[in-house]
């Protein structure tokens, strides 16, 4: 064999074996149904605060006062009690099904994407801003500070686990997923989203609140529904992306 047909036979092995790899890669990924999960979640955010609306809500009050979650709500001293125990506990409902959802995926495909550095830096995002809205609760000084932002700060803490998934999966789907899920969370954290709808000639209601939190939360979730819509399509056709 001279030198050609070796360097011919070497490149062939490296294409099998990139090939080998992209598949490997394709048949591990299932992130449609966490995108689908974490849409569920964020959308499940509307009902909670229907209920809430409608006995009189709960806000957060001064400093010491009212409940000591009433801060992940978001929205300063509208921010409501259940709100605030709906953040504090479903989203790690979120990373717990993940991650029985990739085990369970693992052992059907027989191979695994890494999900441990998703898990363990979303619950510390989340564990950070529910620290925060405690130490807000207690400190006129934090309070203050806290008050700024119109929607929970889950959201961003929300983007942080998903984008590490993201760079754990590979997938440009994924990471446009989330990037849109980020910009929307943005958006709904230093502007009024209800306002836009407003502009464009909804009625004013008698509840602004509610429409706000409907406003802050429908356009994110449906990012991340749309997004693992497609993977469960593209996963569903042996897609690579």
């Amino acid at each position: 064999m001279n030198e050609d047909e070796r360097g011919a036979e070497a490149a062939a092995m490296l294409e099998e074996l990139g090939e080998l790899r992209r598949r490997t890669r394709a048949r591990r990924r299932a992130f449609g149904v966490p995108l689908l999960v974490f849409a569920a979640l964020v959308a499940g955010v509307l009902p909670v605060a229907a209920v809430a609306a409608r006995h009189g809500g709960g806000p957060a009050g001064a400093a010491g006062g009212g409940d000591v979650l009433s801060g992940l709500a978001g929205g300063g001293p509208d921010g409501g009690a259940a709100l605030g125990r709906y953040w504090a506990v479903v989203p790690v409902v979120g990373y717990l099904a993940s991650a029985l959802w990739y085990r369970w995926h693992a052992r059907r495909a027989g191979a695994a994407t890494p999900t441990r550095a998703f898990i363990a830096v979303g619950l510390t995002a989340l564990a950070a801003v529910l620290a925060l809205a405690v130490a807000a609760h207690w400190s006129v000084t934090m309070q203050r500070v806290w008050d700024w932002p119109r929607a929970s700060l889950v959201l961003p803490a929300l983007t942080v686990g998903l984008a590490v998934l993201a760079r754990a999966e590979r997938s440009r789907l994924l990471g446009a997923s989330v990037a849109a899920f980020a910009l929307l969370s943005a958006v709904a954290l230093l502007a009024h989203p209800e306002n836009l709808l407003y502009d464009a000639g909804l009625p004013a209601t008698s509840d602004p609140w509610l429409l706000g939190v409907a406003a802050t939360v429908a356009p994110p979730s449906l990012a991340l529904l749309a997004g693992g819509a497609a993977a469960l399509v593209r996963e569903r056709r042996g897609a690579r992306w």
